[in-house]
């Protein structure tokens, strides 16, 4: 899939992100939250506010700066290599000042699970100022008509978006055994067979896809036998 046009809102789970409690975090428990989220936006048929989460809902955790779009909008990014003239205003506007920029792209979808949105996003409602590089805050949900993907960084699952032969597994398998650090932010097989259970439930006929390569999912009946023997 190209994905340079798309859209993407990602989805995170702040569990941990307070004082002593990042010491405990747990990616297993983090992943689960993440498919929780998924499962509410599947339900409702829309990427909502968190005015409107909250509702349906109840509490759900969220980013520790909520104030970027307050209770009321909802955020997504373009893709790195599509920034649009504003967004390259707004880059060089912000190193002339200090050098540092956010990055949007880099912060939300290309760290965790994203809904991949089509160009008719930019059809909605939306503040075209951003408070992140590359990114949109929009004013009403999202249908999730405009979903074309989920997007991961695959990392450890790898095998099931490339064709890697055989003798690259051993890496794949280290990635799978060392204990997860914020940098590798790890999709085990696990997140994907409940991602792919959760799209079927709802009846979403969408890919699952490598952000960094826009290659879908496909079935790697050797590499899952590796990955499951390793958890015995």
């Amino acid at each position: 899939m190209e994905l340079k046009n798309k859209y993407f809102h990602s989805v995170h789970s702040y569990l941990y992100n307070k004082g002593e409690d990042y010491k405990y975090r747990s990616r297993e428990k983090e992943l689960d939250d993440i498919l929780y989220k998924f499962e509410c936006i599947f339900k409702s048929g829309r990427i909502l506010p968190y005015d409107a989460i909250k509702n349906l809902y109840g509490y759900v955790n969220r980013y520790g700066r909520p104030q970027y779009n307050d209770d009321y909008l909802i955020s997504v990014s373009l893709h790195e290599d599509n920034p649009e003239p504003l967004d390259i205003a707004y880059l060089n506007e912000i190193e002339e000042e200090d050098g540092y920029c956010e990055n949007a792209f880099r912060m939300f979808p290309y760290q965790e699970p994203s809904i991949v949105l089509n160009e008719r996003t930019k059809e909605l409602k939306h503040y075209i100022c951003p408070v992140i590089y590359l990114e949109r805050q929009f004013r009403e949900p999202i249908p999730l008509e405009y979903m074309d993907a989920i997007s991961i960084y695959p990392g450890q699952v790898t095998p099931f978006f490339d064709d890697i032969k055989e003798d690259k597994y051993d890496y794949y398998l280290e990635l799978a055994k060392k204990e997860f650090k914020r940098e590798n932010r790890y999709i085990d097989l696990a997140f994907l067979d409940k991602m792919i259970e959760l799209l079927s439930k709802y009846n979403y006929d969408v890919p699952i896809i490598d952000i960094t390569t826009g290659n879908e999912y496909h079935e790697n009946e050797e590499y899952r036998k590796v990955l499951e023997k390793i958890k015995k």
